[in-house]
């Protein structure tokens, strides 16, 4: 089983900070995608720096593409050799971040086959109430594979198992303009037939 969504979505603004007062940049624990209301006390993320041509009105606005996806236009994220992340103007290009949040007290896992960035968030100092996964590719036509820990029943957590499947193990994959969170291979693979 799947669930698909064109590139169509609502914006989620994530507000720009300052290093020494002229660097700027976004800390990815202000980045929701999937559920805002769930993951807004998130304690401890990355420091991703912004070009200044990213920024808008104090913002860097990317658009949240349901259910698992928001993208950055006019964008390329790299790391440095020191790890530093950087989020570079580049028109024409485009950066995707996926979001793969855990149950309570769980783990997001996520592998990846095309090269790519992966952050992680803790929802408290030391993950103890789970944490966040965001994987952010350069362009698109990339898989991922998940696998969520942690419980589902507590309140709040519900939603994942309608978006990420019962079992909490699939694959989202990024393809010409759609992402596709399949989470059972053998129904996807008999109605494909």
């Amino acid at each position: 089983m799947s669930v698909t969504h064109d590139w169509r979505g609502e914006a989620a603004a994530v507000p720009v900070k300052y290093r020494d007062d002229k660097f700027p940049y976004i800390d990815d624990t202000d980045l929701t995608v999937v559920y805002e209301d769930l993951y807004r006390n998130r304690e401890r993320g990355r420091v991703i720096y912004v070009s200044g041509r990213l920024v808008v009105d104090g913002k860097v606005v990317f658009k949240r593409v349901p259910p698992v996806v928001a993208i950055l236009e006019n964008a390329q994220i790299v790391q440095t050799e020191k790890g530093t992340l950087v989020l570079r103007y580049a028109p024409g290009a485009s950066v995707y971040v996926l979001e793969v949040p855990s149950g309570f007290r769980g783990d997001a896992i996520v592998s990846v086959e095309k090269p790519c960035i992966t952050t992680t968030i803790l929802r408290s100092q030391r993950g103890s109430l789970g944490e966040v996964a965001h994987v952010w590719v350069n362009g698109g036509n990339c898989k991922v594979r998940y696998k969520i820990t942690g419980r589902t029943g507590t309140a709040g957590y519900e939603y994942l198992p309608r978006i990420f499947g019962e079992n909490l193990e699939g694959e989202i994959v990024l393809q010409d303009g759609r992402v596709s969170v399949i989470f059972d291979e053998d129904a996807e693979r008999i109605l494909s037939e």
